[in-house]
């Protein structure tokens, strides 16, 4: 690999190359005659790379675009000086799809060091402490300030308040929908079945008092054809039921539901919330919580994401540069940051930020300080996650269940039913064939296993579930 023109190979295949065999040299990139950027590389890695302008992993970026320049490669070069260091290459392999299992181990061993060092000057005494700002605009092209050390003011926790401008764009996008909105009510979206699911506290709405709207199944057909973003909220008191549908311009993305008995997700869940009718003694039962679309397909991440980047230490991983490494790479998911019990949540679409949340149980409420703080305090780790794109987003949702899942389930219900006793029920079932005929047959045995040894109740209430659960599979 002496010489080529970009045109011929692109910027990843040539680093996948250099990686791949270990190479130590120069990539100079050549243009009129002269050199417009150079990349050095040592056995494979990414040491330093620069044009007229600037240093560092960004002139990677900038040469993606490049087919014009014709390329040089030149063997055991090294360059004056290094300006890429092993995070950002790790940062820049993960952007561009490179990044393995053992790149990440690698990178983490590699800065241990130096994380320990940093650790170690971060607690050292000092006068002074930044305080960012909480007027500052949260919004896409504002990169926040890392605070210098992890002795930020402590916020006590307050009372949630809701983000009232959050979602003001996405009411004024709703078309004929807006006027048929009724109430603005402030109730935090959260839910006594379920935990590890939380939703922002935005401003929500009921719709205008009509017996039309007390059927849920009357109102999924009017979001739908409003295309309507956000997520809708069930619960009502007799019975007892609490209910979530997120949706993306009109689609179901995810759904929850749970009564008194059980907990569903998904196709199990949103064909119990259509079927719903709501007592006009019930108040507010059902409220819209309107959020930009893009918002939700940046959430989706929490659903069904793939995770870029795992588990990195925030003291290795400096935040504005994995935002500013995320931005080029136009990443649409959400950046977690994680310490102990505390969580973070940084929105991205397009690379663009959408926001930054704080998690009060199981609620998020918009606070750029405090998941600056959770960032800079030792021991805190960041996540990032890509969201699905757009196409595949409604695949949980709407695609039938297959055997080996609705097994899985039945297995589930089992434990969930029988609790300790279950074993021998779910010994039973684990022998059943991925197929329909044989779960019909093991659910018939796994009730008269369970009238024999454990109730007789709890095993027609176990027959009953697992029967609605194999009518999925027609």
């Amino acid at each position: 690999m002496s010489e080529t023109r970009s045109n011929s190979f692109s910027i990843i295949e040539l680093l996948q190359y250099i990686r791949r065999h270990s190479e130590t040299g120069r990539l100079s990139f050549e243009e009129s005659g002269a050199i417009v950027a150079e990349l050095f590389f040592k056995q494979g890695h990414l040491i330093h790379a620069s044009n007229d302008k600037v240093t560092g992993d960004d002139v990677v970026y900038q040469l993606l675009g490049n087919r014009s320049a014709r390329i040089h490669w030149e063997k055991n070069l090294t360059p004056e000086a290094e300006s890429v260091t092993k995070t950002d290459e790790l940062l820049l392999l993960g952007a561009l799809g490179l990044l393995t299992e053992d790149d990440a181990e690698s990178a983490l061993q590699a800065v241990s060091d130096e994380t320990n060092s940093l650790m170690a000057s971060t607690f050292e005494a000092t006068e002074a402490n930044s305080v960012i700002d909480e007027t500052i605009t949260d919004r896409a092209k504002i990169t926040p300030v890392q605070p210098p050390t992890p002795e930020m003011p402590t916020i006590a926790p307050s009372p949630l308040n809701p983000v009232l401008t959050a979602n003001s764009q996405a009411i004024e996008q709703l078309g004929q929908l807006q006027f048929l909105l009724g109430d603005e009510v402030l109730r935090p979206p959260r839910f006594r079945r379920w935990s590890g699911f939380p939703l922002p506290f935005v401003s929500a709405f009921v719709l205008k008092d009509s017996p039309n709207w007390r059927i849920v199944r009357n109102v999924l057909d009017l979001i739908w054809h409003e295309k309507f973003s956000g997520f809708l909220t069930l619960i009502t008191a007799n019975p007892l039921i609490e209910a979530v549908v997120i949706l993306y311009k009109g689609r179901v993305v995810h759904s929850r539901f749970a009564d008194n008995r059980s907990i569903h997700k998904d196709q199990g869940a949103l064909r119990r919330i259509v079927d719903v009718t709501v007592s006009a003694n019930e108040r507010n039962p059902v409220l819209l919580y309107p959020l930009e679309a893009d918002f939700i397909h940046s959430y989706s991440a929490l659903i069904m994401g793939d995770k870029l980047l795992d588990s990195f230490s925030s003291a290795s991983m400096k935040i504005n540069k994995l935002l500013n490494t995320l931005e080029h790479s136009q990443h649409t998911g959400v950046v977690h940051i994680t310490n102990l019990a505390e969580s973070g949540y940084i929105f991205l679409s397009g690379g663009q930020k959408l926001g930054s949340y704080y998690e009060v149980d199981d609620v998020l409420e918009e606070s750029i300080v405090r998941v600056y703080q959770i960032v800079s305090k030792p021991g805190s780790m960041i996540d990032v996650v890509t969201s699905p794109p757009e196409d595949k987003m409604f695949e949980v949702s709407n695609r039938p269940k297959s055997v080996a899942e609705i097994k899985q389930q039945m297995i589930a219900i089992a434990n969930e039913v029988l609790g300790k006793r279950a074993n021998r029920v779910v010994n039973l079932l684990a022998q059943a064939e991925d197929n329909t005929p044989s779960l019909k047959t093991y659910a018939n045995q796994a009730r008269l296993v369970t009238q024999m040894f454990i109730d007789k109740n709890l095993a027609d209430q176990l027959y009953e579930r697992f029967l609605f659960l194999i009518q999925e599979l027609g």
